[in-house]
């Protein structure tokens, strides 16, 4: 599901009009729900919105006085006025279009509408701020407070703007590190930016630079990727060599791994170089045996060829990409043997368990000597029973075994 929380300045007269209207502009059919349907919402708008043979489902939250109170706890308790929010959902043929056998033209097509949506409406609603949720952790999209663009800790992958909250974010160069992947004006003077077309883009759909409803629309140009340093340690596995993979459901990828979103993987590479559980013979992703360049494409390549009889809900990433994370890191000589990482995942500590993974791969290789059979290493491990999360770990790591 895709979720955009529309921070406006003013209240939406009729919403349900806004949405048919912008609905029948893009060329959607839109059915109401009715209210009382066990899943509708009194404060909700939910409709069946499709084209031929597609559909999906839009729910626009109106928030109440009555509701208001709830809704600032569970978000951000200094949040006074709470935003109103489109929802997409039960859109299975975008979040998983390999295995509902969409073809990229096909996708292409519903994406290009589906995003003329999201920008149509939000000019009908003049929406002040509007963070695409999903990707990121979406505390860090919300803001606190007004005045919102001095409240928001982390900008989104996928945002549209109104030209004062630009204005007052500093303007593009000021907002970001590296231009964004794409950048649109609207003739609301509202702009859209995509910084990366990953994680959120499930294929090579490129967004549109000549259309109706924009202004302007550019691929700025960001040079040559910067060295990202990722490889896949199980590149270095052969065929029936089995493993530990430490790794996140899709919606799950953000700028940083927390240690609550990992789930260890006992895995076996396969045949066609997928890793598949050891318990279930389930796939979980491809192996990354070629580096295709940049870090959107790298995390892309691991569920680039989805076998048939793959489920959604086995589709995982895996957060060892860096170099600094050996193959000795992750490999097996039996199933019920532990690894580094499985014994980096069980240390009851609230270290980042890949920042911590990644230290170490780093400070050994420094080191000069293997992970593997180092009596270092196992007196790190002794020593982080009580290891203090405030030290600093690279420091620490570096006094342990340099």
């Amino acid at each position: 599901m895709l979720g955009l929380p529309y921070y406006t300045k003013g209240d939406v007269e009729d919403i349900d009009v806004a949405i048919r209207e912008t609905c029948a502009v893009v060329g959607l059919e839109t059915e109401r729900v009715p209210p009382e349907q066990v899943s509708a919402d009194a404060h909700t708008s939910e409709y069946i919105v499709s084209q031929g043979e597609w559909d999906f489902t839009i729910a626009f939250n109106v928030e109440s006085e009555d509701n208001q109170a709830d809704t600032n706890t569970s978000r951000s308790q200094d949040f006074e006025v709470p935003p109103s929010e489109l929802s997409i959902s039960d859109a299975r043929w975008f979040s998983d279009p390999g295995i509902n056998g969409i073809g990229q033209d096909e996708y292409q097509q519903r994406v290009d509408i589906v995003f003329e949506f999201i920008c149509r409406l939000a000019m009908a609603t003049d929406v002040e701020y509007a963070p695409m949720l999903g990707f990121v952790d979406p505390i860090q999209c919300w803001p606190t407070d007004y005045p919102i663009t001095d409240h928001i800790e982390e900008l989104p992958i996928f945002g549209i703007y109104s030209q004062s909250a630009l204005e007052d974010l500093g303007g593009l160069e000021a907002m970001f590190d590296r231009s964004p992947w794409y950048v649109a004006e609207l003739p609301s003077g509202h702009t859209v930016v995509i910084q990366e077309d990953f994680p959120w883009n499930k294929r090579d759909w490129s967004p549109p630079t000549d259309a109706a409803f924009l202004e302007t629309a550019t691929f700025p140009d960001s040079g040559e990727y910067a060295a990202h340093d990722f490889a896949d340690p199980f590149a270095a596995l052969e065929t029936d060599a089995i493993g530990t993979d430490l790794c996140v459901p899709r919606e799950k990828i953000g700028p940083e791994f927390r240690n609550e979103d990992l789930e260890l993987v006992r895995v076996r590479v396969d045949e066609q170089r997928d890793l598949r559980r050891l318990d279930d013979g389930s796939f979980v992703r491809n192996v990354v045996d070629d580096d295709p360049g940049d870090p959107a494409a790298f995390m892309r390549a691991m569920l680039e060829e989805i076998p048939a009889g793959a489920t959604a809900d086995d589709l995982m990433v895996s957060a060892l990409l860096k170099d600094a994370i050996q193959p000795a890191f992750v490999r097996l000589e039996d199933p019920a043997d532990e690894t580094i990482v499985s014994r980096v995942v069980a240390l009851d500590s609230d270290i980042n368990k890949v920042e911590f993974l990644i230290t170490l791969g780093r400070v050994a290789r420094e080191a000069d000597f293997s992970v593997a059979d180092s009596r270092e290493i196992e007196q790190v491990f002794e020593s982080l029973e009580t290891f203090d999360a405030t030290v600093d770990l690279d420091q620490y790591l570096r006094d342990r075994l340099l």
